[in-house]
């Protein structure tokens, strides 16, 4: 009853309707990140990366859209006091690589 097909990284996904909305709440929050100036960000509002759960056995698609919805900004967050600001300078690799590679391993 009203999958979708979702296609990443090479791979298709059959999405639930309740997974497709938490994929398409992932994507904004993508964007909205990549939109985000580092200066503006309120520390206190930043994810705490020690509180992020994820379900290893879950689908890579699954475990990704899970990781963007609860640290809600992939660019910036925390670990404890310590603020994080996630930068990509490579040149063989994309961000998306190197974002898929941490998340397959968890």
């Amino acid at each position: 009853m009203g999958y979708r097909i979702i296609e990443y990284g090479g791979e298709k996904y059959k999405l639930t309707p309740k997974w497709y909305k938490e994929y398409l709440s992932a994507c904004e929050l993508m964007k909205k990140a990549k939109e985000t100036d580092v200066k503006d960000l309120d520390k206190s509002k930043l994810v705490d990366i020690r509180d992020v759960k994820i379900d290893g056995k879950k689908p890579y698609l699954i475990r990704i859209i899970s990781y963007i919805n609860q640290v809600r900004n992939p660019y910036c967050y925390r670990v404890g006091d310590v603020v994080v600001r996630v930068s990509y300078a490579g040149k063989e690799k994309t961000f998306t690589d190197s974002f898929t590679e941490m998340i397959s391993s968890m």
